[in-house]
């Protein structure tokens, strides 16, 4: 196999700097959507009189559509094919697929469109017929239609500020599975009496169904209080003064709550994990045991904000440099952090771990940390993370980057940029959240 040649290091020697290319390369495998549909679904299970309609949505729609059809054959009646704008639709996917673009991470018309597009090929459904949901990370903004009482304009809105914040995901999808006609059970309830499957490519820590791409088929425990409740903790029930009062109409009952635990639509559509970031980091680890690494999972979760994530990441770091075992080694961390935006600058939660990692670093001799965003973008740049080692910041130095200016404008994009310590790869067409290696020669 051969190694993602955009990860650029000056700081590694070149043979180091294959190894941790390998370890992307081990990881986009392992989250491979194709390959993660073909082990999940069974094409038996899915005997019917009826029809059989598919519904892919998310940044690995496309490959998970694909992988769905090849199981299913000609027991596939029809399906509808979301996927984000800035990836080219295939040439062919056969008179059964409708391929729609959406929008992310900020949804526009396309996304509308797109809902649109998902309920029509669901409302007709009968009891006979079956419904398949390949859903993967991005599903949410690709399919955002705002519910009556909403305008386009307020769903962006709402994106934009909750992008910005430093919102956890589980905050941001408890507010917008009651914002948008899709989420918290929305397509369950346009596509019944017919029941189904949602096989899940995860993309959020502990891979609940009812936060994985806002849970189009699934209960939602959260109520209108509950996402009152979030944007007044993240202080922007007084930006958003539409979806403020929507949001308030609902606590009241004025608004049909979604889709609740225990009922019976609930229990007509089974969900099914094929993929996850601890899916993948295991799958890594093993690869990387096969090279002769001492590889480590780590079990908790990489979560919250940045700067702390990046103090655990150093931390551990610097553990593992103090450990006299002649094997080189690798730790593997799986999550999400937050950012909390201030600045102007360009970047994303991965660029911004790494160089943050860099600082706490520093002097260390034998350790390097990757950090990888799976869906090969991240934030809005052409990186998907970056490497940095010990001697990053003194090369910053040299070249006269101030990393402490970078970091308070929110702008790692440029500076890991002008270090060179980009990983680019490309939109991968998969997404289980992020990754971070810690490497030790």
């Amino acid at each position: 196999m051969t190694p993602f040649p955009a990860l650029n290091c000056p700081d590694l020697e070149e043979q180091r700097r294959q190894l941790l290319a390998r370890l992307v390369d081990f990881a986009i495998e392992a989250a491979d959507p194709a390959a993660a549909v073909a082990r999940g679904l069974c094409a038996d299970e899915l005997e019917t009189s009826g029809r059989t309609v598919l519904i892919a949505a998310g940044k690995a729609a496309i490959p998970m559509a694909g992988s769905v059809l090849e199981v299913l054959g000609s027991r596939l009646t029809q399906g509808v094919v979301v996927f984000p704008c800035a990836i080219a639709p295939p040439k062919s996917g056969g008179s059964r697929l409708r391929f729609v673009p959406g929008s992310h991470p900020v949804p526009d018309e396309h996304s509308v469109a797109a809902a649109k597009a998902v309920a029509e090929a669901v409302t007709s459904l009968r009891t006979a017929d079956r419904l398949v949901l390949a859903l993967s990370g991005g599903a949410t903004s690709l399919l955002a239609a705002p519910r009556p009482g909403l305008q386009l304009a307020d769903i962006v809105e709402l994106n934009k500020r909750l992008l910005r914040c430093g919102a956890s995901i589980e905050q941001m999808n408890c507010v917008r599975r009651h914002v948008l006609s899709l989420g918290g059970g929305g397509l369950a309830q346009l596509a019944a009496p017919s029941q189904g499957i949602a096989l899940l490519l995860s993309d959020v820590v502990g891979d609940d169904p009812a936060v994985i791409g806002s849970g189009p088929l699934c209960a939602d425990p959260t109520t209108f209080s509950d996402a009152l409740e979030v944007l007044r903790k993240l202080d922007l029930a007084r930006a958003l003064p539409a979806v403020q009062d929507f949001l308030e109409r609902g606590s009241r009952g004025e608004i049909p709550e979604t889709l609740k635990p225990g009922s019976a639509l609930s229990a007509q559509f089974e969900h099914r994990l094929v993929g996850s970031g601890p899916m993948a980091a295991s799958a890594v680890a093993k690869r990387a045991g096969q090279l002769g690494l001492v590889a480590r999972v780590d079990p908790r979760p990489l979560v919250g904000d940045v700067e702390q994530a990046a103090e655990r990441v150093a931390a551990m770091a610097r553990v593992m440099s103090q450990d006299d075992t002649a094997r080189p080694a690798v730790h593997i961390l799986a999550g999400e952090t937050t950012v909390s935006v201030t600045g102007s600058g360009k970047g994303g939660r991965n660029q911004e771990l790494a160089l943050r990692a860099a600082v706490h670093l520093a002097g260390l001799s034998d350790v390097a940390v990757l950090t990888l965003a799976t869906d090969g973008v991240d934030g809005q740049c052409d990186a998907a993370g970056a490497a940095v080692t010990g001697s990053t910041v003194e090369r910053a130095m040299r070249l006269g980057i101030d990393l402490g200016a970078s970091l308070a404008n929110n702008d790692s994009n440029v500076a890991l940029k002008a270090l060179d310590c980009l990983l680019c790869t490309g939109p991968t067409q998969t997404n289980v959240a992020d990754l971070a290696f810690i490497a030790r020669w």
